[in-house]
């Protein structure tokens, strides 16, 4: 888990991938990519994709156990 708080600006976190290494699939919204929102209300972590139709949002409790769970969010 990479605590979030302590990437600078534009350096990019040291991730490692979970099983395929794919949580949302090409057709699908890429939540994440857009924007990642964090410490609005303390319980969730927020994830901002768009598509043709406009920008998505998707929400997971701000839990290791569930940001890598495609069902939590």
């Amino acid at each position: 888990m990479v605590d979030r708080t302590a990437v600078a600006p534009g350096e990019t976190p040291p991730f490692k991938h979970l099983g395929t290494g794919r949580l949302f699939y090409p057709q699908e919204v890429g939540y994440g990519e857009f924007a990642v929102m964090a410490g609005i209300d303390d319980e969730y972590l927020y994830l901002a994709g768009s598509n043709i139709t406009g920008v998505k949002l998707a929400r997971t409790p701000d839990t290791p156990s569930s940001l890598a769970d495609r069902n939590q969010y």
